[in-house]
């Protein structure tokens, strides 16, 4: 297989996730372009809140869908093939999307909705998995800091670019995609063939979805608090998304600062992915990323005490982002440990961890646009913080010390 014709000659293991961060990189800086893109253009085409949040939600019950059936589908593919087949379709994405803004098509444009949700699929699938066997378990908690550094350079940089190409972003995105699969060969071409998926079952005649509900019945309750830690920093995030631009009018009443405050909130994620790969910690995940989390929701919570205060609104966001931005790293590193450990059913793990942020995007901006428009921006924040503060202290109280899998229930049920 050419993805096996070249080595790394014995280099040290850090220098595969640096490698790794290249392509994923352009992954990034593509997904957080077309991030800010997408609503520009469903905006051109439909004219219509409602309409545009409703693709939108529709788009977040296919990647729903998604998670439920990649693990069955996926199970015959290694995470280098998961990530090229991403890239491909987000080519295919790229230029539906530009021929809907070019055409005024509706059809197009869910089109390009569904085929966002299923490129994201594919690549975030492909992160996972790359970490879960490429990776040792000691060193996850550096290789999220580094992903976490790499993903909110690309959420400051990507959404600035978008604003100035918006009706012209073609070129730009295929250069990244392209850029994203050439990296992706070229690794899979020095990669050994020891560090291979260990997972080499072939694909089933039928997807049974039964099978795979089982399944999930049986890893949520042990996860439970890895997922429910995910779906609240997934709330956080799609909060910022959906309403940081209308909090920004509303704060500075200017229309050229919208972008300010998820810029703002993305710079402290760099600083924290750099102390915690700097850190590296190889205990307490778990017990340390609830912590951070609580004071996160501390630190947002202030928002109930101060009314259109720009000043402290930017501390406010920059502060309780530091603490999100050690949390979210250490609990995944804590899903990659499990990853690992479930060897060639880490997909199914996978696709729970993927639910937990599908179900936070499906809730998170309706609940965001009703604390909103009933309660104002930085009220919404105050009401997220209190939701943060409740959950990890529930946490931290009840979350074991070591999930136990059910490894050999799982071999049963997949044999």
């Amino acid at each position: 297989m050419i993805f096996n014709r070249f080595k790394f000659s014995g280099s040290p293991a850090k220098y595969r996730i640096l490698s790794f961060l290249i392509p994923l990189f352009f992954f990034y800086m593509n997904e957080n372009m077309i991030s800010l893109l997408f609503p520009l253009v469903s905006e051109r085409i439909v004219n219509s809140a409602l309409l545009i949040g409703a693709i939108i939600s529709g788009t977040t019950i296919i990647s729903i869908l998604c998670d439920f059936i990649f693990p069955q589908i996926l199970k015959a593919s290694n995470w280098k093939q998961q990530f090229v087949i991403g890239i491909l379709i987000a080519i295919l994405l790229n230029t539906t999307l530009y021929h809907s803004l070019n055409t005024s098509d509706v059809y197009l444009l869910i089109l390009s909705g569904l085929l966002w949700s299923l490129y994201y699929e594919f690549c975030a699938f492909a992160v996972n998995n790359f970490l879960a066997v490429s990776e040792k378990g000691n060193n996850f908690s550096y290789d999220w800091g580094l992903i976490s550094v790499v993903y909110n350079i690309t959420s400051i940089i990507g959404p600035i670019l978008a604003s100035f190409i918006a009706n012209d972003f073609f070129v730009f995105l295929l250069g990244f995609e392209l850029m994203a699969l050439i990296g992706i060969v070229f690794l899979g071409l020095i990669s050994p063939k020891a560090e291979e998926e260990v997972h080499k079952s072939k694909l089933k005649q039928t997807i049974d979805l039964m099978k795979e509900l089982k399944i999930w019945e049986l890893l949520i309750p042990k996860v439970l608090p890895l997922f429910v830690f995910s779906i609240v920093i997934g709330m956080i995030d799609s909060f910022y998304w959906t309403i940081g631009a209308l909090f920004a009018e509303d704060l500075f009443q200017r229309e050229d600062l919208t972008f300010v405050p998820i810029v703002i909130y993305s710079i402290p994620f760099i600083f924290g992915g750099l102390i915690i790969a700097k850190i590296n910690l190889k205990k307490y995940k778990k017990k340390i990323s609830q912590l951070m989390l609580f004071i996160a929701g501390l630190v947002m919570s202030i928002f109930f005490f101060i009314d259109h205060n720009s000043i402290g609104s930017i501390l406010l966001i920059i502060i309780s982002s530091l603490f999100l931005a050690l949390a979210g790293p250490l609990n995944d590193a804590a899903y990659s440990n499990l990853l690992q450990r479930l060897g060639k059913n880490m997909e199914h793990l996978v696709g729970i961890k993927k639910m937990s942020y599908s179900i936070a995007y499906l809730i998170g901006p309706v609940f965001a646009g009703f604390l909103g428009q009933f309660f104002g921006y930085g009220m919404s924040f105050g009401v997220l913080g209190i939701i943060a503060i409740i959950v990890s202290l529930t946490l931290i109280l009840t979350t074991p010390r070591k999930l136990i899998l059910p490894q050999q229930e799982i071999v049963t049920i997949t044999k």
